[in-house]
């Protein structure tokens, strides 16, 4: 039996873009989109030479290409400033206390224990914790931690009481 595990903290832009980063894939897959959008992007400025047809699928390219490059960006940098901007419940102090009998979820709105029955799978990068429960997920900054001891902690109640863990 597990020790209990209390965190409390407010969420930051970079947690928030870990997560992102981390739902995504891995950095592997964001390089290989990334040198596809250029690799289109290039193709389409080959193409352009040509007066007729090709110019314009060219010009295509260039565009998806571009437009590609624009949405990983904004995936990674604009997207989780929004999200923490817009929605006032992410403003707040977060209070999460983990036991082997389940997860105390508090903050200012909400008072509630969750079974860990709840999440379907986590994910464990090296940023954060990722809790799925549908394809919604409860991020859990590795920040929030006091120490290694305490994440080790989680890290074993998450381990015993979900049944899928994705180590990245």
């Amino acid at each position: 039996m597990a020790e209990s595990v209390s965190l409390q903290f407010s969420y930051q832009r970079a947690d928030f873009a870990a997560a992102v980063f981390a739902n995504y894939g891995t950095r592997r897959r964001v390089i290989i989109d990334a040198a596809l959008a250029v690799l289109l992007i290039a193709l389409g400025l080959w193409l352009r030479r040509e007066p007729d047809f090709w110019g314009w699928m060219g010009a295509l390219f260039i565009g998806v290409g571009a437009v590609f490059l624009a949405m990983l960006a904004a995936m990674r940098v604009f997207a989780p400033a929004i999200a923490l901007r817009r929605d006032p419940k992410f403003a707040g102090q977060y209070r999460l206390e983990f036991s082997d009998a389940g997860i105390h979820f508090e903050t200012s709105g909400i008072d509630s224990r969750l079974q860990w029955e709840f999440y379907s799978r986590a994910l464990a990068a090296r940023d954060c914790w990722l809790l799925y429960h549908g394809r919604a997920y409860t991020l859990v900054p590795m920040r929030v931690f006091a120490d290694d001891t305490e994440r080790a902690r989680f890290d074993a109640l998450a381990t015993a009481h979900i049944a899928k863990i994705e180590r990245r």
